[in-house]
């Protein structure tokens, strides 16, 4: 596709590192003919936009239209990085030209979707840096992706409760079938697509416990199961539950089941024995 048929053109990527030592700062400035995406990677920034100041935090979303006068200066004493995008023409339907969100929207958001749009402004900006003769042709299509999935986060609001259940079943099978591994938010949130502080804020209200929660109580079920059926050694089911250390599982286990992993296994084998 000739890369002049896209309603829209992508500028530039970039991304930016400031070590806590160091301050971003970017003075009052504006762009007249063309719009400008932020997102906040780590730490946490101030920006005054129309003369009015909102404070983004990492997997914020700061929406700059053509014409917005925006500040931006990083918190003192905090590592900070964003990555930054700019474009124009018909960025989104029904809007005019070089504008991201209506003027009632405002600049700042948490989206659902953030680590999918990160993921594509990074390949944008890898492509960008590229020396590929069809470059301009790729941009453009990541391009329209990420503005597609863009238009889908700001509509947020308005997705069914129904969204939700869905996560929250593929983040329970995730950790269900991966109870071995050393799980975190990140790679949980990578997985299922979601941004972390989404994902964690959305489970945490569907199953009243957190994704590290869950999976700790999967883990004791399956240590349970283990010393149970299984001759498998304790320090063998410390490994195969995912922890670290034997000391570390036997700490998880009494606080989680109210004994220890050895009496649990007796008390169930004398169980058996009078059935």
């Amino acid at each position: 596709m000739d890369p002049n048929h896209f309603p829209f053109i992508f500028h530039s990527a970039d991304v930016i590192h400031c070590p806590s030592d160091t301050r971003h700062i970017k003075p009052l400035h504006v762009h007249p003919e063309s719009c400008e995406i932020i997102l906040v990677l780590e730490g946490q920034s101030r920006f005054s936009i129309n003369q009015k100041t909102y404070t983004a935090t990492a997997g914020s979303l700061v929406l700059c239209n053509a014409g917005d006068w925006h500040a931006e200066a990083s918190v003192k004493g905090q590592a900070y990085s964003c990555l930054s995008l700019s474009c124009s023409g018909q960025i989104m339907d029904q809007l005019e030209l070089h504008q991201l969100r209506p003027p009632q929207l405002p600049p700042v958001h948490q989206p659902a979707e953030f680590e999918r749009l990160k993921s594509i402004g990074l390949q944008l900006m890898a492509e960008n840096s590229s020396s590929y003769a069809n470059k301009h042709e790729i941009t453009g299509h990541l391009l329209g992706v990420f503005l597609g999935i863009l238009k889908r986060s700001l509509a947020e609001p308005n997705r069914l409760p129904a969204d939700h259940q869905q996560h929250i079943r593929m983040a329970k099978r995730f950790i269900e079938e991966n109870v071995h591994r050393t799980l975190t938010l990140e790679l949980l949130s990578a997985e299922i697509g979601l941004s972390k502080y989404y994902l964690a804020r959305v489970f945490k209200e569907q199953t009243n416990m957190s994704p590290i929660q869950y999976a700790i109580h999967c883990r004791i079920g399956l240590a349970q199961y283990l010393l149970q059926h299984t001759d498998a050694s304790i320090q063998q089911i410390a490994r195969r539950t995912g922890y670290k250390s034997e000391t570390h599982f036997q700490q998880a286990f009494k606080k989680a089941a109210g004994q220890t992993p050895g009496k649990y296994r007796n008390l169930k084998k004398e169980e058996l024995t009078n059935t």
